[in-house]
């Protein structure tokens, strides 16, 4: 287990409680079961410590990785070497932009996209 800092341990309660009375909101079958569990602090390959401009590609990463898995065999494929993982992040940011912008949930969407096709000089067919 990996030390965790009281600030740290806070954050996480205020998210946990905010997921939980979501999950109570949608009624979703396992929402006591969540809550009552209590969390496991894991100790990662790939973290970082100072790093305050990737968390949310490290996050989305995380989430889309994540399955009920055994912890010591998680692996989000980020490298632990900063060089490799600065060219990771980078192409998991363009591929969640392309995915939020094209997504059919977007409601800017369209507009997004038809000033990508005029930037790049693309007719557009619809």
């Amino acid at each position: 287990m990996c030390p965790v800092s009281l600030f740290h341990k806070v954050i996480f309660c205020v998210q946990k409680d905010v997921v939980v009375k979501y999950l109570k909101r949608v009624r979703h079958i396992r929402c006591h079961e969540i809550r009552a569990r209590d969390p496991v602090w894991l100790d990662i390959g790939w973290a970082t410590i100072g790093n305050h401009e990737d968390w949310g590609i490290y996050t989305m990463r995380h989430m889309e990785t994540w399955t009920v898995i055994i912890e010591d065999r998680w692996d989000v494929g980020f490298p632990t070497e900063m060089a490799k993982a600065k060219t990771k992040i980078t192409q998991l940011r363009k591929k969640f932009v392309v995915k939020l912008i094209t997504s059919g949930a977007n409601i800017h969407r369209e507009h997004i996209l038809e000033e990508a096709y005029d930037y790049a000089g693309i007719n557009r067919i619809k």
